[in-house]
């Protein structure tokens, strides 16, 4: 692994300006518009953590997975690949990446078919296919060429238990910002900010939460304030969209309606690369 963050693939390829990013998921999203591309990301990103969750990973590895399903996304389309397959096999490369010990593809497609489908009945608002090992490793390939092998990911866990001892806050504050940290990957800010910025934002948000002020303690620090302040609106506007009225509804309706515009398996898309 990179001896830090700042030598990193993560760093120097991996972080995109808002601008830059926007323009590249434009291109990818197929024939879907940039808004439906990023709803049913987003979905998807939280199959990620609840599959994760049953396979009992460390909260770092399963934020890997989810990294490297945004990546992917950045660089392929949603007309080319099934991001429903990407899901199983992005968890199933993170938990090798992360040394999760002997992976085993069948293990993570049984967990990923819980949480997809309930007594062989579709969960709403997608349909999930039954996939197999050997299409998880058709596209392990797909993915790793995608992201040009670049495999490491820092997150902002770390940092975070640092900066908080830093502060002299208590574990509860801990814990609070970890959720936030978690949240944030339902967002565009892992691909667009530094992860101790990204730490700094959600231990913000906690902050206010528990209307505890630390003003004092990030004005000592030699940080970008105004990135701090974008990382917490992102976070900000998801919990803003998940607390608006019938939000979930509006969010399964909508799903609903892009399943007829994903690809399946058997539609195989040669690898490119940017």
């Amino acid at each position: 692994m990179a001896a830090n963050f700042w030598h990193s693939t993560h760093c120097r390829r991996w972080l995109f300006t808002e601008e830059k990013l926007s323009k590249w998921k434009a291109d990818c999203a197929g024939s879907f518009s940039k808004e439906e591309a990023e709803a049913m990301i987003s979905y998807l990103v939280v199959i990620i953590q609840s599959v994760g969750k049953r396979l009992d990973w460390r909260q770092p590895v399963i934020a890997t997975a989810i990294v490297f399903f945004r990546r992917f996304f950045v660089r392929s389309s949603l007309a080319k690949f099934d991001p429903r397959l990407v899901v199983p096999t992005c968890l199933y490369i993170a938990g090798k990446v992360e040394e999760m010990g002997q992976i085993k593809v069948e293990k993570v497609l049984n967990q990923f078919e819980k949480v997809t489908l309930n007594n062989g009945r579709k969960v709403a608002p997608l349909y999930f296919p039954k996939y197999t090992p050997s299409q998880v490793h058709d596209y392990e390939f797909y993915i790793l060429n995608e992201l040009s092998c670049d495999l490491v990911v820092f997150h902002p866990y770390r940092s975070l238990v640092s900066f908080i001892e830093d502060a002299q806050l208590d574990n509860s504050l801990l814990q609070t910002s970890w959720n936030v940290v978690n949240d944030a990957y339902r967002t565009d800010v892992p691909l667009l900010f530094p992860p101790y910025i990204v730490s700094l934002g959600a231990i913000y948000i906690a902050c206010v939460y528990q209307e505890i002020d630390v003003r004092k303690w990030y004005e000592k620090m030699n940080v970008n304030l105004d990135e701090i302040k974008q990382v917490v609106k992102y976070i900000m506007d998801l919990y803003a969209d998940h607390s608006a009225p019938d939000a979930q509804k509006k969010k399964v309706e909508k799903i609903k309606l892009l399943e007829p515009k994903l690809v399946t398996y058997d539609k195989k898309p040669e690898p490119s690369v940017k």
